[in-house]
């Protein structure tokens, strides 16, 4: 699950298919983990809360530079007491636009190579924005599985940035309201990956409740 206190291998391509070749990386301690099996990860995953990076923890540029020479940054909706900070509901609604956007911002001032993994394994219910409890009971239309496709998409939009008006023109043709921050910087891929990751295994195992449906 999302917080194994051991390490967990990635194999990430990052370039086109014809010439593409998987980059090791870990989740954990690199050094230890060199140590262990003489791999040097070019990759190493943190994970971070609601708000971690803006208003509590290291300031991004900080986080992003202990992160090897390809940071991979996964997000959670956890605040930083470790309870439900942000729902998917009101991140479609635009409820979380502030948190973005900054993150938006450091990945453009980072200026390199940088994977961003939000809201994963949102299929498994030990994830506070998974639609359903564990024992399948719907956690109502704030965690449903339509406001989880908005609020990726709203992520995945707000990250790449761009004008106000392409940005704005694409929530709007998803359902969702304008974001009021203006022309973001542009985070093109692949300088930029975002990565969904629900589990391939739903949990629970309903059809409500598959991959897909995220």
């Amino acid at each position: 699950m999302r917080r194994l206190p051991l390490v967990v291998l990635l194999a990430l391509v990052l370039a086109p298919a014809a010439a593409a070749r998987p980059l090791l990386g870990v989740l954990g301690n690199p050094a230890r983990f060199q140590r262990q099996t003489g791999q040097r990860s070019a990759v190493v995953e943190k994970i971070v809360g609601w708000n971690q990076g803006l208003t509590w923890g290291s300031p991004f540029g900080q986080l992003f530079a202990t992160m090897g020479d390809v940071p991979l940054l996964g997000m959670t909706m956890d605040g930083k007491g470790g309870g439900e900070a942000m729902t998917p509901g009101r991140l479609a609604a635009g409820g979380g636009d502030a948190y973005l956007v900054a993150l938006n911002q450091a990945i453009a001032a980072w200026g390199r190579r940088i994977y961003v993994r939000p809201w994963f394994e949102a299929d498994g219910f030990w994830s506070s924005y998974c639609a359903f409890t564990r024992s399948g009971r719907s956690k109502g239309a704030a965690h449903s599985t339509v406001s989880f496709r908005k609020a990726f998409a709203r992520t995945y939009l707000i990250l790449h940035g761009g004008s106000a008006a392409s940005i704005n023109g694409a929530l709007a043709r998803l359902g969702m309201p304008s974001l009021r921050a203006g022309d973001l910087p542009v985070n093109p891929a692949p300088r930029l990956k975002v990565i969904w990751n629900p589990q391939a295994y739903a949990v629970p195992e309903l059809a409500a409740n598959q991959p897909q449906r995220y």
